[in-house]
């Protein structure tokens, strides 16, 4: 069942008991309550010129202007502001009129008339899986349901007047985006004991050796880790607080120290209490940002798995006469590399880099064992961009006494 604004507001102004009106209205929003599973809640602003004086017809359309506005709010908060402004033409066309159906308008929050406009400030909940599943459809986004998806770690330090919070809603808001998409994230109560260390902070403001070690520690792939914050700003509405949020993070591969994707949001909210616009803006910025991160992270995995995945390859204590071996095993004998390259050799330590149309387990098994003069290639450690192997030898496994 679908209701208009228009047709609630006509019924309204056709009843003279007003306990006929509150069961009237109440009847008619019930089955549209139940058609929307809302999860998510925005708030819209909807103006409308007063015709004739008539300013009921003219709260009937303004309601209806800032039902479209909540549509498209919706959008950019399931979608991110990215995807928006790239498939603006798509998405005002066949995106927003399936959203405005979704959208449940819980509340008037404020409305007024200057004898010329009718205006209108709502609150709407609408159901955000239901968004992200059309937009799969008309394709704005990838499905991302049976990709590889990493191991990710998320530290999000966040300060709100100049001290840092021990609950951060931007961090919080984008380990559950990750969750909802099923990427495997590094529970929260762990991440507890380290956000604010030395280490973590390092990471925060770009360290990318303290980035490593923090998802090597976990066993994250992938670690997302930058800063957040919050500050109120002026209200344009009586009786409320007015924050605004900025978020800026990237992600970095535990395994490589690569920067695989980086992203940065600014939001605002308006709220009763300066607590909960906080928190909101925080949290619409953390959830634009965990859309546009995990899609670089999911464009990433798919040139991995069409191109062929990048994977260094580190063999310290290795004689040059040796390593020419191995590099003629990757450069040639092998099939699946599409590209070789030497990144360097530094104290007897070699970084190879290959890119190879397969897994790093199915490389790691092809160079295990690898015969060398006087030895050979043992695989010491291996991650999805990485492998560590180390040369044995048949004589003593110092190579000092080895060519």
């Amino acid at each position: 069942m679908s209701v208009e604004l228009g047709d609630i507001m006509n019924i309204w102004t056709s009843r003279k008991s007003s306990l006929a009106i509150g069961i009237t209205i109440f009847c008619l929003l019930l089955p549209l309550s139940l058609e929307v599973a809302a999860s998510e809640r925005v708030t819209a602003v909807g103006t409308a010129e007063i015709v004739d004086g008539d300013e009921l017809k003219s709260r009937a359309r303004a309601l209806r202007v800032a039902r479209e506005e909540a549509a498209i709010r919706a959008i950019e908060a399931t979608l991110g502001e990215a995807t928006v402004i790239d498939n603006f033409t798509i998405i005002e066309s066949s995106l927003a009129p399936y959203v405005n159906d979704l959208i449940n308008v819980d509340s008037v929050l404020d409305e007024s008339t200057d004898g010329t406009l009718y205006r209108v400030r709502v609150a709407c909940s609408y159901d955000s899986d239901l968004i992200m599943e059309q937009a799969i459809e008309l394709g704005l986004l990838k499905d991302a349901g049976r990709q590889y998806k990493p191991r990710i770690i998320v530290v999000i330090p966040e300060q709100d007047r100049g001290r840092y919070t021990p609950h951060p809603s931007a961090e919080t808001s984008i380990v559950g985006e990750l969750a909802r998409q099923h990427f495997y994230v590094v529970d929260q109560q762990r991440v507890d004991e380290i956000r604010y260390t030395d280490q973590a902070l390092a990471a925060a403001r770009g360290d990318v050796a303290a980035a490593e070690a923090i998802g090597r520690k976990f066993g994250a792939e992938v670690i997302i880790t930058g800063e957040a914050s919050s500050q109120e700003v002026k209200s344009a509405v009586a009786g409320t607080v007015s924050c605004r949020a900025s978020v800026q993070a990237r992600a970095v591969k535990t395994d490589t120290g690569q920067i695989i994707g980086a992203e940065d949001s600014h939001q605002s909210a308006i709220e009763a209490t300066r607590e909960l616009a906080s928190r909101e803006c925080l949290r619409l910025a953390g959830k634009d940002v965990a859309h546009s991160l995990m899609l670089q992270v999911l464009d990433w995995e798919g040139a991995d798995e069409e191109l062929g995945r990048r994977i260094t390859v580190y063999i310290p204590k290795v004689s040059y006469d040796r390593l020419e071996k191995i590099k003629k095993l990757l450069s040639e004998d092998i099939p699946q590399v599409e590209e070789f390259l030497q990144r360097s050799y530094t104290e007897r330590t070699a970084e190879l880099e290959v890119v190879f149309k397969g897994s790093s387990q199915e490389l790691a098994d092809l160079l295990q064992g690898f015969n060398l003069p006087g030895g050979w290639l043992r695989v010491s450690n291996y991650s999805e961009n990485r492998i560590d192997c180390v040369i044995k030898y048949y004589e003593s496994d110092d190579p000092r006494l080895s060519r």
